[in-house]
């Protein structure tokens, strides 16, 4: 009988000794309190300093006043951007043109703007105060009217020259650039053979694009040959070109009108 009570007394006494072993507070390791008062110590001086460095000071406090610049409407030639020292310029948003990449800006237009700062601050020897070409991505639409309405300096983005958009705003083209716009089909999209096929069919384009003046264009034809109008299918400005291409491809849409 003893023997079966000294059993669970030492059952007990494990059980106890367990318990107190896995929720006994555990001791602080010196190792680690260190290190942890070496970095608190460490961060706490890292922000002392820079709150008493001039220079990063002027930095923090230049911002909204940059920012400023860039947001509120300007208006002005080369002089006047050239005394401001930010040439904006805005972008449509797209893979092709301009887009982020592990934070560095990637496309034709970040390359062009990047290598039109470096000339701008070479040709200028502005030294010490450089020139900061600032691209701006917006939607399409928004290209020439934010420029009209002073948001921008210039707009950058494989933009046709029309006359109702020269009469806004002043282009600059290479003399012996090209441009046509192309019909584009889906894989499963019925034959076209000319423009008159294209009587009651519908054509994805951007309002904003020169695409749509041109399906304006067409049915004033098609109406004077007596065929029935093409009907604009109108996408999100946001839509570009390639995603277009890639609707197209993935038979969303069966017909649009891009750049060749």
């Amino acid at each position: 009988m003893w023997r079966k009570r000294w059993v669970v007394v030492l059952f007990c006494l494990l059980l106890t000794a367990g318990l107190l072993f896995l929720f006994w507070p555990a001791g602080e390791d010196p190792n680690e309190t260190a290190y942890s008062d070496t970095v608190t110590q460490a961060t706490d001086s890292a922000l002392v300093e820079s709150a008493q460095d001039a220079d990063v000071m002027r930095r923090a406090e230049s911002i909204p006043a940059y920012w400023g610049k860039v947001t509120q409407p300007r208006f002005g030639d080369w002089p006047e951007i050239r005394k401001r020292r930010v040439l904006r310029v805005l972008v449509p948003y797209s893979r092709t043109f301009f887009y982020h990449d592990n934070g560095r800006t990637r496309g034709i237009s970040a390359d062009l703007l990047a290598e039109l700062e470096l000339y701008l601050n070479k040709t200028l020897k502005t030294g010490r105060h450089p020139i900061s070409v600032l691209a701006i991505p917006v939607e399409r639409d928004q290209l020439l009217s934010g420029v009209v309405e002073g948001l921008g300096d210039v707009a950058v983005g494989n933009l046709t020259v029309t006359a109702q958009r020269q009469a806004e705003v002043d282009f600059v083209v290479l003399a012996d650039h090209q441009q046509q716009e192309v019909l584009v089909s889906s894989p499963t999209a019925p034959a076209i053979g000319d423009e008159r096929d294209l009587a009651t069919r519908m054509l994805a384009v951007r309002r904003s694009s020169s695409y749509f003046s041109s399906i304006e264009k067409l049915n004033s034809r098609l109406v004077k040959i007596g065929r029935p109008r093409a009907e604009a299918l109108i996408v999100p400005e946001a839509l570009e070109d390639e995603d277009l291409l890639e609707m197209l491809n993935a038979g969303l849409i069966d017909f649009a009108i891009l750049d060749d």
